[in-house]
């Protein structure tokens, strides 16, 4: 009798993968929160990357367009006070004209190595040219070049595409390598602006 063989499926293989492993930080007791939930999210930032999380300031914000069709991107937080996070993104991006047409934003943090996570709901706002300098000044060199090659537009297509826009960063990025002289303090693209996420005390650990 022959062995009948049955292909293994992308299911089967999605199963296979170990989840909670090796997960830290202790059960999620929402008593145990303080008064302002925002200041416990820095610190399970702060204790994610000490734990080994890279990148434990990353977070998916969640946006929706005027025809109401969603989309998310991960992006840096850039600060959190008292009721807000920070986030920084030109107006004339895809999230940035989602959020002029509709404000409300969901925000995601996911920390597995110490196993927790995080979703916030509430509303962004633009903060203003000077804080949208300060923001720029404190980036670096990589990340200002790119905000100046930042051109709005369709979502690109195509590897060919993407390869010769890639080309073209690449090599104006190496041009830009030779001193130049200049104000001290960079400045930031004249359409450059900084988002501001204002929270509204949906947070769901």
């Amino acid at each position: 009798m022959g062995v009948l063989h049955v292909p293994e499926t992308m299911r089967g293989k999605l199963r296979s993968v170990p989840v909670f492993a090796g997960v830290g930080g202790g059960r999620f007791q929402e008593h145990a929160l303080p008064d302002n939930p925002l200041s416990a999210i820095g610190e399970w930032i702060l204790a994610a990357g000490a734990a080994g999380r890279p990148e434990p300031h990353a977070m998916s914000l969640c946006t929706v367009d005027v025809s109401g069709v969603p989309s998310s991107r991960v992006l840096i937080v850039k600060d959190i006070d008292d009721d807000r996070l920070f986030f920084a993104t030109p107006p004339d991006s895809r999230k940035g004209l989602d959020i002029a047409a509709n404000p409300h934003v969901a925000a995601h943090f996911h920390w597995p190595v110490t196993g927790r996570q995080v979703r916030i709901v509430g509303t962004a706002a633009g903060q203003g040219r000077t804080a949208s300098e300060t923001d720029f000044a404190e980036r670096g060199r990589g990340s200002r070049l790119a905000a100046h090659l930042h051109r709005p537009g369709p979502p690109r297509t195509g590897r060919r595409r993407r390869t010769s826009s890639n080309g073209s960063t690449r090599s104006t990025r190496a041009r830009s390598r030779a001193p130049r002289p200049g104000p001290s303090t960079p400045s930031p693209p004249p359409r450059w602006s900084s988002g501001r996420r204002a929270s509204t005390g949906s947070i769901t650990g």
